[in-house]
């Protein structure tokens, strides 16, 4: 049960972090022009794409740290800086309107932008090195992938359901939802810089 809770508690962390009405709003402004088998095949691309991405940074964390020398605690307030940045620009209404050219096709954009920035963002990758780098048992990094998936999972149902997102929430909607993603995300961010500066205070 314990464990289960743990799941949740990460599932909803990496869900918020992602800033899942932000990346809606973008993904809507790039595939407006495409049909809706299209978007939804995209979506699904984009979805497994982007769990691939966090599981390879999550496996490869501890190999990050070793490599360049840094603190964990360091990179913790690095996250958490980056992470607020991203939570002010949703907070007050970041432009997510995107130009693509007529003669750009969903494979050219699957995986720059959507993939990474738009779903997995720097904070993203940030926040998953510095779990594996505090995960120390076999149980931990399987709770944590499988919090980092389902996550993932969420957002790209989302994006799977934009056409039909659209036209229920509408452009309002979804930008209200955006700015109470960005203060949730604030408090996110928050935590972790208090926490890496608490850890070098003692």
């Amino acid at each position: 049960m314990k464990m289960l809770i743990y799941i949740i508690n990460v599932c909803v962390k990496f869900f918020f972090m992602c800033a899942p009405f932000f990346v809606l709003s973008t993904y809507i402004a790039i595939t407006r022009r495409w049909e809706d088998s299209v978007r939804r095949t995209l979506a699904i691309k984009v979805m497994v794409a982007s769990i691939l991405m966090c599981v390879i940074v999550y496996i490869g964390g501890d190999f990050i740290f070793a490599l360049f020398g840094i603190n964990i605690h360091s990179f913790r307030i690095g996250t958490g800086v980056i992470l607020l940045l991203t939570a002010i620009q949703l907070s007050s209404g970041g432009d997510s309107s995107s130009n693509v050219g007529p003669d750009v096709t969903p494979s050219d954009v699957m995986i720059v932008p959507l993939t990474t920035p738009v779903v997995v963002g720097p904070a993203i990758l940030g926040s998953i090195v510095v779990m594996a780098a505090e995960a120390h048992t076999i149980t931990t990094r399987i709770a944590d992938l499988t919090g980092i998936t389902l996550a993932m999972l969420m957002v790209g149902f989302i994006l799977y359901m934009s056409s039909t997102v659209e036209r229920l929430v509408t452009k309002q909607g979804i930008s209200v939802m955006t700015k109470i993603s960005g203060l949730i995300l604030s408090a996110i961010a928050a935590q972790m810089i208090m926490t890496g500066i608490k850890a070098f205070i003692h």
